[in-house]
């Protein structure tokens, strides 16, 4: 049996006893026509409601299937991110080992620069003592050349000899300048004089007695020069007043000029006698000067 006839025989069934006709009020709406009317007893109704149903069922179904991925999800991103926390956390730690590695080398480094940098320094220092050192060895050597040459230099010395220093004579003197060093010099000039003097002046005046030869003097060798200490014979009062060491004293002196023939440098000498007679226990006669006897 359809539908149709099964909704028809229920409304037979049901339908009331036969009552008076009622006029519907005007305003009331026009009956639906079958099948139009929403209900529990419309099929085709239930069937559409049953498929909101199903399709809520399976919208929520779906919602729920998602909401759960959604937490799968979540808790495998904090499942993988908790693992990939500890990898940054144990990676963070091997770079903070690393860099506590790297200041260890560092200071390591650094201790060992300073290290190297003190022994330089005290290298430097032994280089800089060494260096003084051998300066002054080079001084010590240059000084020790220097009067090694001074020491074979020409030098010159003199002795003096006097004949006839009395009463009514000329007195004779001899000077003999001797080269008591070993290298030749050769004579520039050689001036002898004498006189009287209170006190012996620094420069004293020059008359040579004597014409010296102006050559070569070699190790050794004597230069003499021999003079007259007066032009005329001496006076009683020249001798009284030579004897008793009265006011003044007699002097004799000579100066010597020559120069090194090796090395080209000029030098001199000077010398200086006066005479002593019976004022002292010495035997009467000329003895050096305490001035006047310096050379270069």
């Amino acid at each position: 049996m359809g539908d149709k006839e099964q909704v028809d025989a229920k409304q037979e069934q049901t339908a009331p006893e036969a009552q008076p006709a009622i006029q519907p009020p005007a305003d009331l709406p026009s009956p639906q026509p079958p099948g139009t009317v929403a209900g529990p007893d419309n099929p085709e109704k239930m069937s559409k409601s049953d498929r909101i149903m199903a399709a809520a069922t399976i919208v929520i179904a779906v919602g729920t299937l998602v909401s759960a991925g959604a937490i799968g999800f979540q808790w495998y991103e904090m499942h993988t991110g908790a693992a990939d926390t500890k990898k940054l956390v144990d990676f963070a730690q091997r770079q903070s080992d690393a860099a506590q590695s790297f200041s260890t080398s560092a200071g390591t480094i650094s201790t060992g620069i300073g290290t190297a940098v003190e022994k330089l320094n005290l290298q430097a220092d032994k280089l800089e003592k060494s260096a003084e050192q051998t300066s002054r060895l080079a001084k010590a050597t240059e000084e020790a050349n220097r009067n090694a040459m001074q020491s074979d230099r020409p030098w010159f010395g003199a002795a003096l000899s006097v004949e006839g220093f009395e009463k009514d004579k000329v007195p004779v003197a001899t000077i003999y300048f001797t080269n008591s060093g070993k290298r030749p010099a050769r004579i520039l000039n050689a001036e002898t004089h004498t006189g009287w003097f209170g006190v012996f002046p620094d420069n004293p005046p020059y008359e040579s007695f004597a014409d010296i030869s102006r050559g070569v003097v070699v190790p050794g060798t004597p230069l003499v020069n021999k003079f007259n200490m007066a032009k005329n014979p001496l006076s009683e009062l020249e001798v009284s007043t030579a004897e008793t060491g009265g006011p003044v004293s007699y002097f004799i002196y000579a100066n010597l000029e020559y120069i090194d023939m090796r090395m080209g440098q000029h030098h001199h000498a000077h010398f200086c006698w006066h005479y002593i007679g019976n004022v002292s226990q010495l035997p009467k006669g000329f003895y050096g000067c305490d001035r006047y006897d310096d050379a270069d």
